[in-house]
């Protein structure tokens, strides 16, 4: 089994230096789904621009309005932060690739 946590911000903000663009805590939403085969987390809140996502186990993901997650889609390494842009009400589908 592997688990999945993601985190949900609207937007990302300088640091005041203006060297590194961070997230303002806290965040909108904060999700964590176990899987093994293709699973699909909560639509997202309307508000989400942005997403944190780790993973404790090698995974492949799909995003979109009603994704199913193959071993063809894009993969993830086990406890890596991912960042990646989408909308509000998407869904993120995790596979394990092996299940």
């Amino acid at each position: 089994m592997v688990d999945a946590w993601i985190t949900e911000y609207s937007q990302l903000e300088f640091d005041g230096g203006e060297t590194a663009e961070v997230p303002p805590e806290p965040a909108l939403v904060d999700q964590k789904i176990s899987f093994t085969t293709a699973t699909q987390c909560a639509a997202f809140d309307v508000s989400t621009r942005y997403v944190r996502i780790v993973v404790s186990a090698a995974a492949h993901v799909q995003f979109g309005v009603s994704p199913t997650a193959t071993a063809d889609m894009q993969p993830l390494e086990p406890g890596v932060e991912y960042w990646r842009r989408t909308e509000g009400g998407h869904k993120i589908s995790f596979y394990d690739g092996a299940t």
